[in-house]
């Protein structure tokens, strides 16, 4: 019997896992990145350097390899190609209309709050100067700037006053694909993260996460812990929106990632949507590990139109911390795998290398990688990633560039 072939969009640190589940489900992995030393190449059966954003070239080679299925985690960039793989091999996936939606945050904004009671929370795409004229009077501030189909932290602005404004808009419409900014209402709050699994009408909630920040004006991720923290009654409160907020979006297939703010009133603001397993190890480690479900095994089966196993089996604390360890170029890493004991240190995941360079910490593309921790209580837990971060820090040898 044939082996069943499995594309992966996405070469990245964060897309290995995924192939090497694939491998270890006994399937054949094939990936594509535009970056022929990609790291995943190193563990696909079959690679080739295809911008994961070009999706007649990643169709032609699907079409020529006679792939199963098509998958992507952790990056949204490829979420439409993905989408348009499934449609034309006729393949299991959300269709390109959706791709296409989640990718605007503004379409996704006015798709969930549409007809919504809070008639504080704002929202704008801008293309140019002139769009932007258009609105600067309507602005109550402050607001949050950004790319309109940005991901991992990119080109984030909290804007106070009309002065800053344009800039910002610049900067995020310069770091766009479709070069348009999003402008939002900024809401004060607690920012926790939510992993969700789509099979058609049903959508399961697989945990909400608390998330550790930067200060402004960067707001790039630190880290996640989970459990949240946050009583029954407000998790099922996020539950149910972030429910309602799928099926309004018409996502019917995989993992939904989202990012919401909990104000003080504990009103459930979503601020970002991804039709893709979480990145920053959420889907590969997190939830696995705090539930038992396996995340990248249930996506591939889906892709596959096999039996989902989505129970939870275990509640454990899990915490994560992001390595980030610059400025400076790398010179030396000394033995990290003598730290990992499977239990307590479940796993430190590095995407940097000796020789690297890594600029101060701005975006996940800043991170040396992640450490992964559990213990008998959620503050137990954290504790000891921040411990075991720097005990990781003091592995590395970093040479500061002027």
């Amino acid at each position: 019997m044939n082996k069943k072939k499995i594309l992966v969009l996405g070469g990245g640190s964060l897309q290995v896992p995924l192939i090497k589940k694939i491998n270890e489900m006994g399937y054949i992995s094939l990936c594509v990145d535009k970056n022929p030393e990609a790291i995943g190449f190193h563990y696909a059966n079959y690679y080739k350097a295809i911008d994961i954003v070009n999706r007649e070239k990643c169709l032609q080679y699907a079409i020529k390899n006679q792939i199963d299925a098509v998958l992507t985690v952790a990056t949204d960039f490829p979420i439409e190609t993905v989408s348009y793989i499934v449609e034309n091999m006729k393949l299991v996936g959300n269709n390109v209309k959706v791709a296409k939606l989640i990718k605007n945050k503004y379409e996704v904004k006015k798709a969930i709050y549409t007809n919504n009671k809070n008639t504080s929370i704002q929202f704008f795409e801008i293309k140019n100067s002139e769009e932007l004229n258009s609105v600067k009077k309507q602005i109550q501030y402050p607001v949050i700037v950004k790319p309109v189909d940005g991901s991992g932290s990119k080109a984030i602005s909290k804007i106070e006053d009309e002065i800053e404004l344009e800039k910002a808009v610049q900067k995020a419409v310069e770091s766009s694909i479709c070069k348009k900014a999003f402008i939002e209402t900024f809401i004060q709050g607690e920012e926790y993260g939510v992993e969700s699994f789509v099979d058609r009408e049903e959508v399961y909630v697989l945990g909400i996460m608390k998330k550790h920040m930067t200060k402004y004006p960067n707001y790039a991720e630190l880290g996640h812990c989970i459990p949240s923290g946050l009583s029954q009654l407000v998790e099922n409160k996020i539950k149910n929106e972030v429910k309602r907020a799928i099926k309004i979006l018409g996502i019917q297939y995989g993992s939904v990632n989202m990012d919401i703010i909990l104000s003080d009133k504990n009103e459930v603001n979503i601020i970002d949507v991804g039709a893709r397993m979480g990145g920053n190890l959420i889907g590969s480690h997190i939830i696995p590990n705090a539930t038992g479900v396996d995340v990248m095994q249930n996506l591939i089966k889906q892709s596959l139109g096999e039996q989902l196993d989505l129970n939870v089996k275990t509640q454990k604390n899990i915490s994560t911390k992001i390595l980030n360890f610059g400025p400076g170029i790398i010179t030396n890493i000394d033995n990290i795998e003598e730290l990992i004991d499977r239990k307590e240190v479940i796993d430190i995941v590095l995407n940097k290398k000796i020789g690297d360079e890594i600029g101060e910490y701005r975006t996940n593309a800043d991170a040396c990688g992640w450490v992964v921790v559990s213990k008998e209580t959620m503050q137990k837990t954290e504790e000891f990633a921040e411990q075991m971060k720097e005990n990781i820090r003091k592995k590395f040898e970093i040479r500061r560039v002027k």
